[in-house]
């Protein structure tokens, strides 16, 4: 009796802990993401990351508009499969924070772009690194 609990409870344990190692995943690192991506958010608007390291090893990122913007990202982090950094602009002379989260996927960074305007807008975007 004694050894079918323990047998029911190694077989509980293990079909309940089994779908946790399954949805572990690839760890994104900054070697994974330097480069410069063209990004096209779902409203057709395009624009482009430059992903860099500095020489002490922390992550850059500039992200420019085709409409002539640029800024730098700050926040910038790494946990798990995917990366999140958010960036200052100025819209219509008001101060506007877009926080972003990527994710790579099949060569190409999967994401939204959150912009703090009143609720809140969010926008996905896709992009593809440069040739």
């Amino acid at each position: 009796m004694r050894n079918t609990k323990r047998l029911l409870l190694a077989a509980a344990l293990a079909v309940t802990t089994a779908p946790t190692f399954a949805q572990q995943t690839a760890t994104v690192t900054l070697d994974d993401v330097v480069g410069v991506w063209n990004m096209t958010y779902e409203d057709g608007q395009t624009g482009k990351f430059t992903i860099s390291k500095n020489q002490d090893g922390t992550p850059s990122i500039i992200v420019s508009t085709a409409r002539g913007g640029q800024s730098a990202a700050r926040e910038i982090v790494f946990k798990n499969d995917m990366m999140t950094f958010a960036r200052d602009i100025t819209l219509q002379g008001q101060p506007l924070i877009v926080s972003y989260t990527a994710k790579p996927t099949g060569g190409k960074l999967q994401g939204t772009a959150k912009f703090n305007l009143g609720s809140g807008t969010t926008t996905s975007f896709t992009a593809t690194r440069a040739q």
